[in-house]
């Protein structure tokens, strides 16, 4: 039933509790709220603003329509019909004549007096008709159809005042908004329960929406018996709305009797963002609206409505290379949208399982943007990186227009591209990079992995501070032995500041030019390697080896080494054995045709055992004289040893042999002996039992005299 709101105020004063007065704007607005209260037999005060009012046909077609529900709907509990914010007394008026039950003057924005006078006004004739009053003192703040008014609350005395006109209740301003509030709301409790002791009418809160319920209770506590509630519906009929459009795809061609202007104005006005719309048969004033200001959602749905909408030939190219279709089509405001978005644009759309054809030059321009927009997202351009199937001509168009404060990044994606191969291989990305960054890890990686292609490639870019980096580096031994030539490095660098592997590859390929500083630096910091120095640079080495120290071990070395050449072998020999001679020497010239003179033979012969020995003497005979011979002999055992006495004249025999005829020969030569003949002689031999001719060399021994 539809009655004024005084009893059912003066019984929420009573039993603390607050009658909620809910704005109304169309039918289903009043139907939903009525059939709410009746179900939850709650009483309601139905407010209608003076905007809302003039939309629904006026004070006499609201009455009629909400009488009509109440019947119709078979509500049973009390319902207050009340103009909410009436600015005139000729409104309110307007509104009893038709039928309101309750009306709210608000002549706040006039001064307490003019206020008070407006106030009694509007009592005087609504009371004539059992129709309540609600004034208002002080400035309840915020916006509500469509009056912004500012902040400032009433005070005890000033209510007292409008009091005295008459009014049922009263909503004085202590610190509540219309509409949304900005921060936390921040509520008068302590003035607004002195006036409620003061007063014997109902107090009201306006602005309702946003108040915690805390504050809500509290305010009841202190008198309030009225909570106006409007913003949040229309936030709730508002979302509703939107949230019907926005999931219809045809919503617009369902629209399209109506003027394009208004349904532009709906999109406008609630902020409508589509997910899918189907265009077709829809106006084309429309959809660039919709279009050219950003109301859709940045999905591959809308993108191909977008695109069918300009070029319909150019989908295709959506499903594997999206952004450089979209780059082709030329629609700047899609364009502007995407990369306005980037992030959620590259994740959603271009990161799909089939998208990885794009132009590698709109791949560069859509991680220098994010780069540059969002310099944190390097993962997600990492995960762009993998994903397109592209490689990059010159690894500098990949950001490499950014300066320091993007270094970390930039690197970033150029190891990448790196480690991926999505970057040509040629030694003039390798310098971009090496400019940049000099010689990383990631860069050994890339130069190793493909040192056998690089060996191949142009070079004319490269210079001596890089080869110095590089080969100063801890890039592996292979890939540094084979990019040495492409290097075409005059080398110098001090030794300790390459690997030892490395100054051996250096020098076998005779980087290192040969002196006797060189020398003495390679023997300082790797003294091993100094045979190899020595041994592949000889014809250097032997110009000043007067000058560079030897040892034993060292020439042991170079005279074991088989890359010696033979005539520097005995040149070294000769200047150097008789001091440093060494078993294995000794055992080598055993072995060797090498030429020596007598003080070689004789350092040797200490060296060797006794079959070295003999071999050693019959190699050399040539040099021996007869004291030489003699003490030979003395080291010898078998038929040698006979040879020891020279005291008299007398015979050894040798065994016929050509060694034996070459010993004899050369005794013959130096007087060691008279003489020799081959002769046989029989001999008995025991395995066989029997006598047979032996042939044997017989020497006759030269007497020396005592």
């Amino acid at each position: 039933m539809l009655v004024n709101s005084k009893e059912m105020l003066l019984d929420a004063k009573k039993n603390k509790y607050a009658i909620p007065h809910f704005n109304i704007n169309n039918l289903e607005w009043t139907k939903n709220i009525l059939e709410k209260c009746n179900e939850m037999h709650l009483p309601v005060i139905l407010g209608v603003s003076e905007g809302a009012c003039k939309y629904m046909g006026g004070p006499n077609a609201i009455v009629g329509m909400v009488k009509g529900l109440i019947k119709d709907l078979n509500i049973t509990v009390p319902v207050c019909l009340h103009v909410d914010h009436g600015q005139s007394f000729e409104f309110c008026k307007k509104a009893i004549d038709a039928g309101f039950t309750s009306v709210m003057i608000d002549a706040s924005k006039h001064s307490l007096d003019e206020n008070i006078k407006i106030t009694k006004e509007v009592v005087d004739y609504a009371h004539r008709f059992n129709v309540t009053v609600e004034a208002e003192v002080g400035h309840i703040g915020g916006t509500g159809d469509n009056i912004t008014s500012s902040i400032y609350n009433a005070t005890l005395d000033d209510c007292l005042e409008m009091a005295k006109t008459g009014i049922d209740s009263l909503a004085p301003a202590l610190g509540s908004v219309h509409g949304l509030y900005k921060g936390e709301p921040n509520l008068d409790f302590e003035t607004m329960k002195k006036i409620n002791e003061n007063l014997e009418i109902p107090l009201v809160l306006h602005g309702g929406t946003g108040i915690p319920e805390k504050d809500i209770k509290k305010a009841i506590e202190c008198g309030i018996s009225k909570i106006n509630i409007n913003t949040e519906l229309q936030i709730a009929w508002h979302d509703k709305v939107r949230e019907f459009i926005e999931e219809n795809p045809d919503i617009l061609q369902q629209l399209s009797s109506i003027q394009d202007q208004k349904v532009i104005s709906l999109i406008e006005t609630l902020g409508i963002i589509f997910k899918n719309v189907s265009i077709e048969n829809v106006s084309e004033e429309v959809l660039r609206y919709v279009f050219e200001n950003q109301r859709y959602e940045l999905n591959d749905t809308m993108i191909r409505r977008i695109v069918e909408f300009e070029d319909g030939t150019m989908l295709s190219g959506l499903d594997t290379r999206n952004y450089t279709t979209i780059i082709s089509l030329g629609y700047e405001p899609l364009i502007k949208y995407i990369q306005e978005n980037l992030k959620q644009y590259v994740k959603e759309i271009i990161l799909a399982p089939n998208n990885t054809k794009e132009d590698v030059e709109q791949i560069m321009d859509l991680l220098e943007r994010m780069l540059e927009n969002a310099p944190e997202e390097t993962e997600i351009c990492l995960k762009l990186v993998n994903h397109e199937e592209f490689c990059v001509d010159d690894i500098s168009e990949c950001c490499g227009k950014f300066d320091s404060d993007f270094d970390k990044d930039v690197k970033i994606l150029w190891d990448e591209l790196l480690d991926k191969g999505k970057v040509s291989l040629k030694w003039e990305n390798i310098k971009c990079y090496w400019d940049r960054y000099k010689i990383t890890p990631e860069l050994l990686q890339y130069i190793e992995t493909n040192s056998d292609q690089l060996t191949f490639l142009e070079n004319q870019c490269l210079n001596e501070v890089f080869a110095e980096e590089l080969i100063t580096s801890t890039i592996d031994d292979s890939a540094f032995e084979k990019l040495l030539p492409q290097l075409e490095l005059e080398f110098d660098i001090p030794i300790e500041k390459v690997e030892r592997q490395k100054v051996g590859i250096l020098i076998k390929k005779k980087y290192i030019p040969f002196d006797v500083n060189k020398y003495g630096e390679i023997k300082d910091v790797y003294p091993e390697l100094c045979p190899d120095f020595i041994l592949y640079n000889q014809a250097e080495y032997m110009e000043v080896m007067e000058k560079i120290p030897m040892g034993k071990t060292l020439l042991e070395t170079l005279l074991l080494s088989p890359i010696l050449d033979f005539s520097n072998a005995e040149v070294l020999l000769d200047a150097f054995g008789e001091n440093y001679m060494t078993a294995k020497i000794a055992e080598n010239l055993v072995d060797s045709n090498m030429t020596i003179n007598k003080s070689i033979f004789t350092a040797a012969w200490e060296y060797v055992d006794e079959k070295g020995k003999k071999t050693l003497m019959f190699k050399y005979l040539s040099i021996l004289e007869a004291a030489d011979f003699e003490n030979c002999f003395s080291e010898l055992s078998q038929w040698y040893s006979g040879f020891c006495d020279r005291s008299k004249k007398h015979s050894v025999e040798l065994p016929n042999n050509e060694e034996s005829q070459r010993l004899a020969k050369r005794l013959q030569e130096v007087s060691y002996i008279t003489s020799y003949k081959l002769q046989e002689k029989e001999v008995y031999d025991s395995v066989t039992e029997t006598k047979k001719k032996k042939s044997t060399f017989v020497c006759w021994i030269k007497a020396i005299k005592g």
